[in-house]
This record gives structure tokens, C-alpha cells and sequence, in this order.
């Protein structure tokens, strides 16, 4: 397992090297300085030098179809060049109850490891560690992100990923993360494999107020499933019916930059003084249980039921709307 961590120079832009620490573990802290923020970001304003709407960064189930929008002149890649614009931050009951019954993991504690994944994913791309990419991020994203990454290699470009020491008024930025939204979806997969087609499914959307959708494969309403007890419990067992994944949506703001040169030195990337550091990044895990649910019969309210689950292994499903969201459906 390998970690990735900015080293300072004396250059303005310092080059980024590898460093053999354990990534994400309790003594990795040292990666990161303490000056680590965690900030609301205004959602008063968006910069008027962005050629995409708000919409085309909210989350997937706000929007499924979203419009095509100019992010890269030439280069098909999850980065922004001018910076992701600010996107209002959404309170949401259940999984806002996840982190507040949490005794384990903080609210604070998941984000310092989101950053770490975010700049893991960006610092191994530039190395072509593949198999660093394929254990922090979903399987869909990382097939995507290998291909486009094989490409440049094939064409000899050079990724760098270098952090601006002057980008705050002649200062390095503090990095600044923040959950902008967060939601559970139950009766799915994160193997998106195994899920077939949203029309396969009769779907509860409560994210407005709960930040909750559950989804129940059509399958679990044919009486031919469970026309004998074994029958119906195996049925049960071998679908996603009890299965919940937590994803969370990112904005980290920090003074990296990735640069792409060709094989002639070219550069591909050109930032210009309108570029504001912002870049988003979803991550999702599927929940495990902390206490044996021995009935899913009795009533029991919301709080009630996710105080048994906590959070599973992270992966990244999507940086900058490079996926679209990375929806957990098969396409119609």
C-alpha cells in the first residue's frame, strides 16, 4: 500500500514525490500540516468565468440527465481547468445522523481521509500506479480513468501534480474541504454490475428531507419468490434488499494543479488567473452492521435503524463530474 504526499521546494511550484507511509492509517497524519481548514464556502456567488451551470455539479439524483458542458478543450480528463464552482451545502436528517451516533469516526476524522484519497487518486495518476487507483476508486471510474490513462502513456505525456506556493496572495493555500451533500440509498449495490435497470425497481426518493432513497427490486413483489418459507428467506438473502451505501459528495480546495505535457514538452494544460482551486469528488461506501438485526418487521424509526450500521471501505466514485455521477444503474 502506497501514500503520496507533497513535498515543499524552493520553486513557486513544487514537484510531488512519493513517501512509503502507511495511506490513511492513524500515524499518516504528518502528511498533512495542522493547519487543515474545514469551511463553509459562500454560496452567495458563482465566478462568471465558468462555462457550466451549478446543475452540472449536483448530485445525480437531482439530475440524471445532465447536459454536455465544456470542461477541457482537448483533453477528456476529471479536471476542471478554471476550478469547479461553489455549490451550495445541503443539511440532510439521516445522514447527518450517521455521523452524529458515530462514537468511532468523526465528521472531521472522514474528510481528512477523503482528502487523502483525492490527493492519492491525482498523485498516482501521475505516477500510472494502477494498482493504487484500482483499490481506492469504483470499479467503473478506475476502468475509465485506467483507459484515458493508458492512452497518454501510449503517447508519452507527462503528468505532474504540482502544489502552487504562491497561490494565496503570494502565500500556499491551507487546504479547505467540506461535505456539500451526503446521501443513503438502500436496496442497491455498489456493484453496479448487479443492479440491471432503475425500471427494474420501485424506488422511495426522500432527499429533499431525509436524505434517503430506497429502492426495492420488483422481484421482491412476485408472490412466485416466496411461495414456501426457505424460498422467500432465500430470495431474500441472495438480493440487495438490506444492502445500504452512504455516499458523500466533496469540494476540497487546496494550491494543487495538474499539469499534461506531450512527448515534445507541449503543455496541455494552461491555468489562467481565474482558476480558484475548487475541485469535487464523491466517494461511497457500502455500511456494514454494528448490531444484529434480528427482525426487519417491527416498526422502528429512521434514527433507530441507521444507528446500526456504520461506515464500510471508501471508494471514489467520480472527481470533478468526470462520470456524471456515476449512477448505479444500467443504462435504458
Amino acid at each position: 500500500m502506497k501514500c503520496y504526499s507533497l513535498m515543499k521546494n524552493v520553486n513557486n511550484l513544487n514537484k510531488v514525490k512519493k513517501l512509503g507511509f502507511i495511506f490513511g492509517s492513524n500515524n499518516s497524519n504528518n502528511l498533512f500540516n495542522q493547519n487543515i481548514k474545514i469551511k463553509n464556502f459562500s454560496t452567495n456567488t458563482i465566478d462568471e468565468h465558468h462555462n457550466l451551470d451549478l446543475k452540472d455539479l449536483l448530485p445525480d439524483h437531482f439530475t440524471y440527465k445532465i447536459p454536455t458542458y465544456k470542461k477541457n478543450t482537448n483533453l477528456d480528463f476529471p479536471w476542471i481547468i478554471e476550478g469547479a464552482p461553489i455549490l451550495e451545502i445541503k443539511s440532510r436528517f439521516l445522514p447527518d445522523q450517521v455521523f452524529a451516533r458515530n462514537r468511532v469516526v468523526s465528521r472531521r476524522g472522514v474528510l481528512e481521509h477523503f482528502f487523502k484519497m483525492y490527493r492519492g487518486v491525482l498523485l498516482a495518476s501521475s505516477q500510472y500506479d494502477y494498482d493504487f487507483l484500482e483499490e481506492y476508486c469504483e470499479t467503473q471510474f478506475f476502468n475509465k480513468l485506467k483507459e484515458k490513462l493508458k492512452t497518454f502513456q501510449n503517447l508519452n505525456y507527462k503528468i505532474d501534480v504540482l502544489e502552487d506556493m504562491k497561490a494565496n496572495r503570494n502565500q500556499r493555500i491551507n487546504p479547505e474541504m467540506h461535505l456539500y451533500d451526503c446521501i443513503v440509498f438502500k436496496g442497491i449495490s455498489t456493484d453496479r454490475t448487479k443492479n440491471g435497470r432503475e425500471s427494474d425497481y420501485f424506488a422511495c426518493n426522500d432527499v429533499e428531507e431525509m436524505g434517503f432513497i430506497s429502492y426495492i427490486n420488483k422481484s421482491m413483489t412476485d408472490p412466485g419468490n416466496f411461495v414456501t418459507r426457505d424460498l422467500g428467506e432465500s430470495h431474500i438473502k441472495n438480493s440487495d434488499f438490506k444492502k445500504i451505501v452512504f455516499r458523500a459528495y466533496c469540494m476540497f480546495k487546496c494550491g494543487l494543479k495538474l499539469f499534461i505535457n506531450d512527448e515534445n514538452g507541449n503543455q496541455l494544460i494552461n491555468y489562467s488567473s481565474n482558476y480558484n482551486f475548487n475541485h469535487v469528488a464523491v466517494f461511497e461506501c457500502e455500511m456494514q452492521d454494528l448490531l444484529p438485526l434480528k427482525s426487519y418487521g417491527k416498526v422502528e424509526t429512521y434514527t433507530e435503524w441507521i444507528s446500526k450500521h456504520d461506515f464500510g471501505i471508501w471508494k471514489m466514485i467520480d472527481m470533478d463530474n468526470w462520470m456524471k455521477g456515476n449512477d448505479y444503474f444500467l443504462k435504458e
